[in-house]
């Protein structure tokens, strides 16, 4: 059987349409309910490698909690990291992990490569 982790809030309609997904599609799914067990900065380095990505494109800039953090606009990429492992709030959501790729799964298209 396929493996995949899920990054999850279940709060989140659209992170629910992911977890029904990949059931739908035969995946054992291990949840990571990242705003109970927030990620440390080695975990979301290692995921940032496989989502291809920088940390400043994984943050929920329209989310509340966001302006706590003050001016971003001279964050750097270590910045981000910091805040997103203090704030996991802050982190997008759905994330699927497989093996060795991972992405960002809110939309149909993005559910549909599974």
């Amino acid at each position: 059987m396929k493996t995949a982790i899920l990054y999850h809030n279940n709060r989140c309609g659209k992170s629910r349409a992911a977890l029904l997904a990949l059931q739908e599609k035969g995946y054992e799914v291990r949840i990571r309910y990242y705003l109970e067990q927030p990620l440390s900065q080695k975990e979301l380095l290692a995921l940032l490698k496989k989502l291809q990505v920088p940390a400043a494109s994984i943050v929920r800039t329209k989310e509340a909690h966001f302006k706590s953090l003050g001016d971003t606009k001279q964050f750097k990429e270590l910045d981000w990291i910091k805040a997103l492992v203090q704030n996991p709030i802050l982190l997008e959501r759905p994330i699927i992990e497989l093996s060795s790729k991972a992405w960002i799964a809110r939309s149909p298209e993005a559910l549909s490569i599974l």
